[in-house]
């Protein structure tokens, strides 16, 4: 009896865990939607212009701005993927 009592926990545990997930993976589309956004909005602003920060992550970097509030933004594409420098 204990012993399924353990599985079904388990079992629940990861029916909760993979809900939990769903949710992450969602927030983080819509994270990098809005970062891609902010992105082409500073770039029509001339705040960041375009062709440098494709240079930069064609190059690997990470392309960072400041916001209005003093802190900061990544602007990098869904799809980038940093270059690790040994």
């Amino acid at each position: 009896m204990k012993l399924d009592g353990f599985i079904e926990a388990m079992l629940l545990g990861i029916s909760e865990l993979k809900e939990s997930q769903k949710k992450t993976d969602e927030q983080m589309r819509r994270t990098d939607a809005k970062f891609d956004r902010i992105g082409k909005q500073l770039a029509n602003l001339g705040l960041v212009k375009e062709d440098v920060r494709r240079y930069a992550e064609k190059a690997g970097l990470y392309v960072m701005t400041q916001t209005d509030e003093g802190g900061a933004a990544l602007l990098n594409r869904d799809d980038f993927e940093p270059k690790e420098f040994s």
